[in-house]
């Protein structure tokens, strides 16, 4: 069984679970689909890249990861009915601190990287950097949550987490440094931690992980030979110009009207049609 810090079909998060976010930066729930509802998404997202993939067979063995944006599946309600998942709510609002929150954009991704595959791409320990121009230093008003279709571990290629260093390069945006500042000992601590001390976003199909932009974290080699199914979806606090608009809003306004009637209507309040 894999571990995670939310239970199965949450509707709420605690204060426990909260500050894990808040504190460590990421958050792994477990999941929040039936079967029923797992293969059907399945079933969707296999259909997506089957025509997506139409015609590149001969360079996908060379290729370590495929992206499908938004526009090429908001028409499939078994994917689109993610965006309105109760635990997914639940963990974007606990990550927000906010009961105001809004769907910024998505993508489905397909990745299967090696070792070798890793190192060509040169990922390393990174904090991703979402937020707008008009961001007050410090300030993180954007949550990004991966639902995973198939079980992912450390053996799957999961994310590898430096817990804690949230609020530490939080902190360094506030006080104008750089956000690696300071964090050179621990980044290098992590970099030589015993397989079983590492800390993966790990979580069973179904489930899937949450991170605050500024948690370190950095891609990992999958050994376990399955291709790592994920969707991303990115939340936001409602109205805030702290972080930039996603892909949702570059779509036609009739296709983000179609999103939002795929949802039920008490989950519809977070798509905000332009």
């Amino acid at each position: 069984m894999i571990e995670t810090h939310v239970p199965e079909f949450a509707s709420e998060i605690d204060a426990e679970q909260t500050e894990q976010i808040i504190g460590e930066g990421f958050l792994a729930f477990a999941r929040c689909l039936d079967d029923a509802q797992l293969a059907a998404a399945r079933k969707a997202y296999e259909r997506t890249y089957e025509a997506l993939l139409i015609g590149e067979s001969e360079v996908a063995e060379g290729r370590i990861e495929y992206v499908s944006n938004l526009e090429q599946w908001c028409d499939k309600p078994d994917l689109v009915s993610l965006i309105g998942n109760p635990t997914i709510h639940a963990v974007a609002r606990a990550a927000c601190q906010s009961d105001e929150i809004e769907y910024t954009g998505s993508i489905l991704r397909r990745t299967s990287m090696l070792q070798n595959d890793i190192c060509a791409s040169g990922a390393t320990w990174h904090a991703d950097s979402f937020i707008g121009k008009n961001a007050a230093p410090g300030r993180d008003d954007r949550v990004a949550i991966w639902f995973y279709f198939d079980d992912v571990t450390g053996a799957e290629g999961a994310t590898e987490m430096v817990p804690g260093t949230y609020k530490r390069v939080q902190q360094n945006f506030i006080d104008g440094k750089e956000g690696a500042d300071g964090l050179h000992e621990t980044l290098v601590e992590r970099n030589n931690a015993a397989p079983e001390d590492r800390v993966y976003a790990a979580a069973p199909a179904g489930g899937g992980m949450a991170f605050k932009s500024f948690v370190f974290h950095r891609a990992t080699p999958n050994t376990s030979g399955i291709i790592r199914r994920v969707m991303t979806m990115d939340f936001r606090v409602k109205g805030t110009t702290h972080v930039d608009d996603g892909n949702f809003a570059t779509l036609p306004r009739e296709k983000q009207e179609a999103m939002r009637d795929m949802l039920p209507e008490a989950s519809r309040h977070v798509i905000v049609v332009d």
